[in-house]
């Protein structure tokens, strides 16, 4: 009401009162006459109406100055050209072809004694995360020739992250590099395992490899609020079980899978009085539930939630959790509903990954409607998001029957990369869902495969210990020798930001 009344504007006369009297336009134009607001002459920025309240603006768009024409160019003078949208992606090149071949130099020892069992890359490109089977996880920081010790070529010193008391089950970085509270900046980690707990580390600053924050307790930690800190154990139980755990909206939210619900949780770091002894030993970071969203209740939904999968690197509430039952639901957190479903089950055995496509900045924004699974089945299978309907089926090129893997696709969305039990790596073409070729280069299983965000470059890790580098060819039919990669690099120089 206020808002309508305010845009109406003017006043109006009152019945009986008189009229006043108003000058015409002609005793407003004398030469002496001097006026409250003078026109511009045009050499200043650029200025737009003045904004009624009521009356919002819509489509308002900034009045771009024009640049003033000094003629043709002079000649050697190379004419500019204008700026497009997605001209900062211009290192974004035409993949040069599979990453298949081998870089046996590049081989890291991670797991003395013990297996492989994930490894992924920051999204910055800055770590290597490898976890093994001893409950740890090892941070290579890139270029790995950097932190290797010296006079030696194989093998390096990395971070180590101990501190689960059961097997990791997943592993998920955090997508901005800048954190300037309790973390020290640098990016973040978040791993979840089998002793119900997930653990929020810091990988960089003065707290490095350092336990930021404990996720035990279901509506959240003791610390984080005066009301909250009278809880009890019944009001604030433990986690029942946590099978996967992923950031949300850049970062801003963190999601657990514990049981049939997903629990939303928001985080801060603390800063830390390093002067204080007794205040430098205290919690360095809290963490409250804002939500909690359980499976539909019918029978057909399962009894848990065994994998999820969200776009960190937007600020975006949807949500994709895979159930025991082996269907997936898609869920909007922010209005919490069910907004898409797969009514039959997605695999004829269980789902052990399940991932949202990745893309370049360079890729349109319909290139985000894509997610993927694998299953103990021996397929891996790409879903368009806005139909919920398969779109390819890619098998025969692996074996997956008995252990937990994990299948990437590629920045360019042409090569879908996936482990093997018999210990090689298989790339598949996403077009034609043939395969493109495979490696054996492990002793056993191997379990887990990441991509390079920047070159492309491909890594794998298995049950022998070993992680294992590929890159793309640095030549090939109807290409000649140096030919660019994935992202603007040669494919000589293609493993530089890594070794």
């Amino acid at each position: 009401m206020l808002g309508r009344a305010l845009a109406q504007g003017g006043s109006t006369r009152r019945a009986g009162s008189m009229p006043q009297r108003t000058r015409s336009s002609r005793s407003m134009n004398q030469p002496v006459t001097f006026h409250r607001k003078v026109k511009s002459a045009g050499y200043g920025p650029p200025t737009e109406a003045p904004r009624v309240l009521g009356k919002p603006r819509l489509n308002a768009r900034s009045v771009a100055s024009s640049k003033p024409d000094f003629g043709p160019p002079k000649p050697g003078q190379r004419a500019s050209r204008p700026r497009s949208a997605g001209s900062g992606h211009s290192r974004a090149q035409v993949p040069a072809g599979p990453p298949l071949e081998h870089c046996p130099e590049m081989a890291i020892s991670a797991c003395e004694g013990y297996a492989v069992t994930d490894i992924c890359f920051s999204p910055q490109a800055s770590h290597l995360m490898v976890v093994g089977s001893d409950r740890t996880v090892s941070a290579y920081k890139l270029p790995l020739a950097r932190s290797r010790p010296p006079g030696s070529s194989h093998g390096s010193r990395p971070l180590g992250l101990a501190g689960h008391q059961g097997d990791i089950l997943s592993v998920c970085p955090s997508y901005t590099e800048s954190h300037s509270t309790g973390g020290g900046g640098g990016p973040l980690l978040l791993t979840c395992g089998d002793d119900r707990t997930a653990r929020l580390w810091a990988l960089a600053g003065p707290h490095a490899g350092a336990e930021l924050i404990r996720f035990d307790r279901l509506r959240g930690s003791s610390s984080c609020s005066r009301s909250q800190a009278s809880w009890n154990s019944e009001d604030n139980p433990l986690l029942e079980q946590v099978q996967d755990s992923h950031f949300l909206c850049l970062d801003g939210a963190i999601a657990l899978a514990t049981g049939a619900r997903l629990a939303v949780y928001r985080f801060q770091l603390h800063l830390q009085d390093l002067s204080d002894d007794i205040k430098r030993l205290q919690r360095l970071g809290s963490y409250r539930c804002c939500g909690l969203l359980a499976l539909p209740r019918e029978p057909s939904a399962g009894q848990g939630i065994v994998a999820l999968a969200a776009n960190n690197a937007v600020l975006s509430g949807t949500v994709l959790v895979a159930s025991s039952s082996k269907r997936v639901y898609v869920w909007d957190v922010a209005a919490e509903k069910v907004l898409a479903t797969v009514p039959d089950p997605i695999h004829a055995k269980a789902v052990t990954c399940l991932r949202m496509a990745q893309p370049h900045a360079g890729q349109s924004a319909a290139s985000m409607d894509m997610f993927y699974s694998a299953g103990m089945d021996g397929c891996i299978k790409l879903w368009d998001l806005r139909t919920m309907q398969e779109c390819r089926c890619f098998r025969s090129g692996h074996v997956h029957a008995a252990q937990r893997m994990r299948c990437r696709l590629s920045p360019c969305l042409r090569y879908m990369a996936t482990p093997s039990e018999d210990g090689s790596v298989c790339v598949y073409d996403v077009r034609t869902g043939n395969v493109l070729g495979t490696k054996h280069c492990h002793k056993d299983a191997a379990v887990a495969v990441d991509l390079h965000p920047r070159t492309g470059a491909m890594a794998s890790g298995g049950f022998d210990g070993q992680v294992q580098f590929f890159r793309s060819p640095t030549s090939g039919a109807g290409r000649p020798p140096g030919a660019r990669c994935c992202i603007g690099h040669d494919a000589v120089s293609c493993l530089q930001l890594l070794s």
